[in-house]
């Protein structure tokens, strides 16, 4: 079982203290969301993985996820993880809910 809250890319790229010219790049690629290190685009395509330390995609795949993510706010990242890892299972709140697929 893996359990892993949804982050919105941008404000995980500060977290993180990526370089502007990395959050450029990564926000010139479209980057939407952050999962265990993954920065996916909006389609679900992962586009950088933050640490060589992060679990395995072979391992995720296989695994059974419960994600996390609150407020309208992270609805497109949130939308953005479920294209990438469509077997996992989500627990949001109503404003997530209602402004996913917006």
């Amino acid at each position: 079982l893996v359990m892993a809250h949804i982050n919105r890319a941008q404000e995980a790229m500060i977290r993180a203290g990526l370089s502007h010219r990395m959050v450029n790049i990564l926000v010139d690629q479209g980057a939407e969301a952050e999962v265990l290190g993954y920065y996916l685009r909006a389609d679900g395509k992962i586009i950088y993985i933050a640490s060589p330390l992060t679990i395995s995609l072979d391992t995720l795949s296989n695994a059974e996820m419960v994600l996390t993510a609150y407020g309208k706010e992270s609805a497109k990242a949130a939308s953005a993880v479920l294209n990438r890892f469509t077997g996992a299972e989500l627990y949001t709140d109503a404003a997530c809910a209602d402004n996913m697929g917006k």
